[in-house]
C-alpha cells in the first residue's frame, strides 16, 4: 500500500473512533437521568401508600322531656284537654304542637323525646299499682328559692293515651325517636303498648324500650340508645342495664345513651338512689344519662367527664292542663370523633312548655331575654350540690 493509501486508511480509523467516543459519550450522559424517571404504576404505588388524614365526624342529638300524646281518659274531650286542642284550636294540624320548637330539631342530626302514654285505640285500660306512684320515693329537699317550688305529688293513677294517629304530630314535629319504658308504657296492658309499636313503626319513628334498643349510624357515628325505668310495670335490673350496654358496645356503638325513668314527682332534686343508678349506668359504659318522671327540671352533674341530665321536665305535656312550672330544657349533644378521641359537650335551650302563660296549650316555644336567663339561672341554682354551673359557649 502507497502512503497515499496510508493516509486514507488513517482517516477512516480515526473517524470510526471518534464516532464510537461520541456514542459512548451520549449514553453515558443520558443514563442518570432515565434511571430517575419513575415509571407510572411505580408512581401511582408510591401516592396509594401516602395515609388519608382522619376526618373528624361531628352529630348533634336533641333531648325533650315527657310527651304525652293525648291524656288521662278521664278528661278526654272536655275543655282544655288535649284532643280538645287538636279538634278546635290546632284544627286537626298535627304540626301544631311542635311548631314552636321545630326549627331547632330540623337543625339537629337526632331528636329524642320521652313517650308517656300509650297511642292505642284500646278500652283495656289497667289500674295503677298502688305502690307504684311512690316507689323509689324519698323525703325531697327544699326547693331553690321561690322560683322553683315544688308540686306536692298526687296520688290519683291516670292513664294515658292518645289517638295512633297521633304519631303523625312526632314526625311532623322534626322527633325521630322516642324512649318507651315508664310508668305509663302498660296503661292499656300489653294490647295497647303493642298497638304504640306499630303506630310508631308506621309513621318512621324509632323506639328503645325494656327489649327494644335502637342503633344507629349518623355521619359516620353509630349512636345507640336504651331505655330503661324504675318507676314501671317492668322496673329494669342492674345486670339487666350492664348487658345491654355491652350489647351495643359490642356492636359498633361510637356513642351510648341511656334514658332513664326514675325519681320523685314535683321534686327538684334527685334522691341518692337515683344519683347511684345513674353513677352505676355510667361506669357501665354510657356516655350520656337522660332523666324523665319528676315532671319538673333536675340539676345537671358531670360525672367522669359525662354528662348526667337527672330530669328534663314536661315538654308536650297532654297529661296537666295547667302545671304551675312550666318550665323545661331542650338539651343537646354536641358529639365530635377525631380518630380514637370522642368529645361530647352540652347545649342547653331553654323552653316554656306553654306558648301561654294562663295554661297549658300544649306547645313549646324557646325562651328568649331574661326569661332564658332565669331558666338557666334555676338549673344552676339546682345543679350547685351537684357541683355543676352551665355556661353557655
Amino acid at each position: 500500500m502507497n502512503k497515499f493509501g496510508h493516509f486514507i486508511s488513517n482517516i477512516k480509523k480515526t473517524i470510526f473512533l471518534s464516532f464510537i467516543f461520541s456514542f459512548i459519550l451520549l449514553c453515558s450522559c443520558a443514563s442518570p437521568r432515565v434511571s430517575l424517571m419513575p415509571a407510572p404504576a411505580e408512581e401511582a404505588a408510591e401516592q396509594a401508600a401516602e395515609p388519608e388524614p382522619v376526618k373528624i365526624k361531628k352529630i348533634t342529638i336533641s333531648f325533650a322531656g315527657d310527651c304525652t300524646l293525648g291524656g288521662d281518659r278521664e278528661r278526654q274531650g272536655y275543655y282544655g284537654h288535649f284532643d280538645w286542642y287538636f279538634n278546635e284550636i290546632a284544627k286537626k294540624d298535627y304540626s301544631y304542637f311542635f311548631s314552636g320548637v321545630k326549627e331547632i330539631f330540623e337543625q339537629d342530626d337526632y331528636t329524642i323525646v320521652n313517650l308517656e302514654g300509650v297511642l292505642t285505640d284500646s278500652e283495656n285500660v289497667r289500674e295503677k299499682d298502688q305502690n307504684l306512684a311512690k316507689k323509689g320515693e324519698a323525703k325531697a329537699k327544699a326547693p331553690p328559692k321561690k322560683s322553683a317550688k315544688s308540686q306536692k305529688p298526687k296520688y290519683k293513677y291516670y292513664n294515658f293515651k292518645g289517638l295512633p294517629e297521633y304519631a303523625i304530630i312526632l314526625s311532623s314535629g322534626g322527633v325521630n325517636a322516642v324512649s318507651l319504658a315508664n310508668n305509663h308504657t302498660y296503661d292499656y296492658g300489653q294490647e295497647g303498648y303493642d298497638e304504640t309499636i306499630e303506630a310508631l313503626k308506621s309513621y318512621g319513628i324509632d323506639y328503645a324500650g325494656y327489649e327494644d334498643c335502637i342503633l344507629k349510624e349518623i355521619n359516620g357515628i353509630k349512636i345507640g340508645v336504651l331505655s330503661f325505668a324504675q318507676v314501671s310495670r317492668r322496673p329494669s335490673s342492674q345486670e339487666e342495664i350492664t348487658a345491654d350496654v355491652a350489647g351495643l358496645k359490642e356492636q359498633g356503638a361510637d356513642v351510648i345513651i341511656v334514658c332513664q325513668h326514675n325519681g320523685v314527682e314535683g321534686s327538684y332534686y334527685p334522691t341518692q338512689s337515683q344519683k347511684d343508678l345513674a353513677h352505676f349506668i355510667i361506669d357501665s359504659g354510657a356516655d350520656i344519662y337522660i332523666g324523665h318522671h319528676p315532671h319538673t327540671l333536675q340539676g345537671v352533674e358531670l360525672y367522669k367527664g359525662k354528662y348526667i341530665l337527672y330530669s328534663l321536665g314536661n315538654f308536650v305535656f297532654g297529661g296537666n292542663s295547667n302545671p304551675k312550672d312550666k318550665d323545661s330544657v331542650i338539651a343537646q349533644a354536641l358529639v365530635e370523633i377525631d380518630g380514637e378521641k370522642k368529645k361530647i359537650e352540652l347545649k342547653l335551650i331553654p323552653v316554656s312548655i306553654s306558648s301561654v302563660k294562663t295554661r297549658n296549650d300544649y306547645r313549646p316555644v324557646i325562651l328568649e331575654g331574661d326569661e332564658k336567663q332565669r331558666v338557666i339561672d334555676k338549673i344552676n341554682d339546682i345543679s350547685k350540690d351537684l357541683d355543676f354551673e352551665y355556661k353557655e359557649q
